[in-house]
């Protein structure tokens, strides 16, 4: 076992390029924690490429690229010659537009100053061509709006209107076709509701959104203050009323391009792991 001293501070960078420039991925957070008696590693990475933008305070990929691995990004890691903890259990994830990542539950067995020689493969895809899905949305609750890999129900109110996304398992059969047609990643009820656009019959878009999250993997959102001053409405009572019918549109990616780019890190410092707590004895 390593001895614990401090490990290193500045936390690495990789590059790499790719047919649009040059990637960089940087490590954001490198740490350690018991698990039971052993130690588990968790890594969190960010994908840059330049020209990114920022949106509600976050970093997002630029133009119509997005992280778009389907298998685990991690090729190589270890903490001791020869055992390569790519090929052991562990989570991760990736964020399609921020270009997020985060690798967790590595069994590192004891508390370590590193992880060592890893490697790691991106897919990056890019939408060529979009299409255009749209809908109309009356009063009351609407039926199913059936698009691609999920669908939307809309509930009319005469001052706001509700809109859910989400995949309803009554409609697994055209999911799994549409998957099959287009095999991305990022289209799911996030991409689903930044996408969405909403407007009423007198062509006015509304000032106010507020989304939640009913359950995993569904999004809700209320459209209001659909005003033809262009003020914006705060409270539902300020709001106009709605002109019926209110059209949904959505783009959704027609053709892409896939391509992979590797990253290496001779090495990535692990913080310390928490100190135990300390026991007190009575007199």
């Amino acid at each position: 076992m390593l001895p614990l001293q401090a490990a290193e501070s500045a936390l690495p960078v990789a590059s790499a390029n790719f047919s649009g420039g040059v990637a960089l991925l940087k490590v954001t957070s490198a740490t350690q924690a018991p698990q039971g008696r052993r130690f588990d590693a968790k890594v969190e990475l960010q994908l840059e490429i330049a020209s990114a933008t920022t949106v509600d305070g976050a970093s997002e990929l630029p133009g119509e690229i997005y992280l778009d691995n389907t298998e685990t990004p991690v090729l190589a890691i270890y903490v001791i010659s020869g055992k390569n903890l790519a090929k052991t259990a562990y989570a991760w994830s990736v964020e399609g537009k921020t270009g997020r990542i985060v690798i967790s539950g590595l069994d590192i067995g004891d508390p370590r100053l590193r992880l060592q020689g890893v490697d790691l493969e991106l897919v990056l895809t890019k939408v060529t061509q979009w299409e255009t899905v749209a809908f109309q949305a009356d009063l009351g609750r609407s039926d199913f709006f059936q698009c691609g890999p999920f669908e939307f129900r809309a509930l009319g109110e005469p001052r706001q209107i509700h809109v859910d996304a989400w995949t309803y398992p009554q409609f697994k059969a055209q999911h799994d076709a549409y998957r099959k047609r287009m095999p991305v990643t990022f289209l799911n009820h996030v991409f689903a509701m930044r996408h969405l656009k909403v407007v009423d019959a007198d062509n006015r878009a509304p000032s106010s959104i507020g989304s939640s999250v009913p359950s995993v993997g569904a999004m809700t959102s209320t459209f209001s203050g659909f005003r033809s001053t262009g003020g914006r409405a705060s409270f539902e009572s300020e709001s106009d009323d709605i002109k019926y019918p209110v059209s949904m549109t959505v783009r959704l990616p027609k053709l892409f391009e896939s391509e992979r780019i590797r990253f290496h890190f001779d090495v990535i410092p692990l913080t310390p792991p928490p100190e135990p707590p300390r026991s007190t004895r009575k007199r």
